[in-house]
């Protein structure tokens, strides 16, 4: 029994430094000149370097029904409060109605004001939980997200999290 566990607690370490070093050993920033905006995520995630920085892990994003981490970032303009832009958002992804909110809240992420949420999705490739971030500067906001099988959520966030952080709009 005693093994047992140590081989346990060696397998969680081992995946735990695995996990972490993919992260920290080949990461890709990404500068948006355009948009203002720069940010960095492992090297794999790459799918495209267009102006909508459209990044993946796991999989191809050739359907927004894919079993994988998703960031999606873009920009649009509008002078709205980041309270206005969120709710706006929201409507327009049927948050709240069809879509239920698991919690939501204000951050700051490198001095920047932010709110986000998780909430839930039914796709025809099965259920999704979604954790979307809403950044505005000036006349920009810009929107976020990871969507992932909701048994994933717990583990996969965490890296999804350590790239929200090194996010930052510029001047």
């Amino acid at each position: 029994m005693k093994k047992t566990l140590q081989l346990f607690a060696c397998i969680i370490v081992s995946i735990c430094i695995y996990t972490i070093s993919c992260y920290s050993q080949s990461t890709k920033r990404y500068d948006n000149e355009d948009k203002n905006y720069s940010i960095e995520f492992p090297q794999s995630w790459v799918f495209s370097y267009d102006k909508n920085a459209l990044v993946s892990a796991l999989s191809a994003c050739d359907s927004l029904d894919s079993n994988n981490l998703l960031i999606i970032t873009t920009g649009a303009t509008g002078a709205l409060t980041l309270n206005e832009a969120m709710k706006i958002t929201k409507r327009n992804m049927g948050i709240g109605k069809k879509n239920p909110i698991d919690s939501q809240g204000d951050d700051i992420i490198n001095g920047m004001n932010t709110k986000w949420c998780v909430f839930d999705i039914n796709t025809n490739a099965g259920s999704r939980k979604i954790k979307m971030y809403l950044f505005k500067k000036g006349s920009r906001q810009y929107t976020i997200q990871a969507k992932l099988i909701p048994n994933e959520f717990e583990t996969k966030i965490k890296v999804f999290e350590e790239v929200i952080s090194t996010f930052k709009i510029h001047n």
